[in-house]
Formats: C-alpha cells, sequence, structure tokens
C-alpha cells in the first residue's frame, strides 16, 4: 500500500484537502499553516506506517524510496549502513499517509488528554446516540 504508484503521485504534487499544486517536501508546512492541522497528533498513525517502511527498506540503500530524501547513516567497523529508522517518523510521504488515514479526525479539535468535553458536547453526544 504504501508504494502504489497511484497514492504516490497524489500525495506527492497535491494537497488532500484544497488540490492546490503542493510537492512533497513542502505538504506538512503547507497543512500546518494552510489548514492549522497539527501532524504531531497523529503519532499513533505515524508509528506502525514507519514501522512497516523500516521492514520493507534495504538498509544498503542510502535514499529514501517514498520522499527521495538521503537517509542518516552510521558507520560501524569501516561499515556504512543507512538508518531508516531515524528518518521514517519524519518523511513526509509517511506522514501524509497517515494524515490521509487520518481523515475523520481533520475537522475535529485535537483531543487534550485531561480535558473534560462541556456539558453541550455530553448533550450532543448522547442525543446523537454516541457513547459518552
Amino acid at each position: 500500500m504504501l508504494l502504489s504508484p497511484d497514492l504516490h503521485r497524489l500525495l506527492s504534487n497535491q494537497c488532500l484537502r484544497c488540490d492546490e499544486a503542493v510537492p512533497l517536501h513542502r505538504a506538512l508546512e503547507h497543512v500546518r499553516l494552510a489548514h492549522h492541522f497539527d501532524v504531531q497528533c497523529l503519532t499513533a498513525i505515524i508509528e506502525p506506517l514507519a514501522k512497516l517502511a523500516c521492514a520493507s527498506h534495504l538498509h544498503t540503500d542510502f535514499w529514501c524510496e517514498h520522499c527521495g530524501a538521503m537517509l542518516p547513516s552510521c558507520e560501524v567497523n569501516f561499515d556504512i549502513t543507512s538508518q531508516p529508522e531515524r528518518h521514517m517518523h519524519k518523511c513526509p510521504y509517511i506522514v501524509m499517509v497517515a494524515h490521509l488515514l487520518a481523515y475523520p479526525m481533520w475537522h475535529q479539535r485535537p483531543f487534550v488528554m485531561g480535558e473534560w468535553p462541556n456539558p453541550d458536547e455530553v448533550d450532543r453526544s448522547v442525543q446523537a446516540g454516541a457513547p459518552v
């Protein structure tokens, strides 16, 4: 799924929200500034996607196959290996896939741990039949 050519073409060239032409290397900045969406709230979705991307990445390859960025690397005993795990959590493509998967969250205020809903929100959820 991560390497679907159609998905990659879509996320690499335009914003999912407003269809504006936005290159992938500017996508996170665009979502944050133009749409006031903090991608940090997507950590629960980004984590498994990053692990999946790391598992499928060849450690002899020094370029991210998703966004084209050069991966961090380290040298151990004169052997240089890439470290995709240091990049994938911040990879714009991985984050934009997480953003796509988080579509239901786009129009909701981010959840703040320890914050209780106000009485109006509780009443609306009870009337809608949602669990409180």
